[in-house]
């Protein structure tokens, strides 16, 4: 059988509303999620990084902005960990005013594709502590952007809280990172490529 070179372009997701927010110097203490609350989502995983940090002595709070928070508590049979701060859904420019006051953007996902959240996240200077599931790999630069960490490591999460917690100040030079990745996703950076592949068909 004669063989096929593959034409495929990948041309990636874009945040056509990417609010561009001012660098994070220092750690704060302060991380957020944002997602829907479900088992793929990993929403679990988070009460249980919260238990974690708070055996290792950490000051680190989580808040976690998300709707149908009530699935989580029919899972969930363990008072709510203390430093677990809750906000229901949130419109998209409430929840980007809230991480204004983070430093650290966590996504727990065991399946995803190229979330915007994720993109909007690195767009407002947070650098993303992730699972590397569907395309956030290609977002994200490990120990550059942020951090890519396989499902369920959490101790390996509690420690890189715990080595911001000691040296808030190598988060600078990340958040600054997370700025610049965020600007290859705005509509200005893929429109040309959008643009090329149709002149293709022409």
């Amino acid at each position: 059988m004669p063989s096929h070179q593959s034409k495929a372009q990948v041309i990636h997701n874009f945040g056509e509303t990417l609010i561009l927010a001012p660098l994070r110097k220092v750690f704060n203490q302060k991380i957020l999620w944002v997602r829907e609350y479900q088992p793929r989502y990993g929403d679990e995983e988070v009460l249980r990084l919260a238990e974690l940090l708070m055996e290792k002595g950490c000051s680190s709070t989580i808040t976690m902005v998300g709707p149908k928070r009530e699935t989580l508590a029919t899972r969930w049979n363990s008072p709510w960990p203390t430093n677990v701060q809750f906000q229901d859904r949130l419109a998209p420019e409430e929840w980007h005013a809230l991480a204004l006051e983070h430093s650290l953007f966590l996504n727990t996902s065991h399946v995803d594709s190229f979330p915007i959240s994720v993109i909007q996240a690195l767009a407002l200077g947070l650098p993303v502590l992730s699972t590397p599931v569907g395309g956030i790999p290609e977002m994200i630069e490990h120990e550059t952007s942020g951090w890519l960490l396989e499902i369920g490591q959490l101790e390996g999460m509690a420690h890189i809280i715990q080595r911001l917690e000691k040296n808030g100040t190598i988060l600078g030079t990340m958040s600054e990172a997370a700025l610049n990745r965020a600007k290859l996703f705005t509509w200005e950076a893929i429109a040309p490529q959008w643009l090329q592949l149709m002149d293709t068909f022409h």
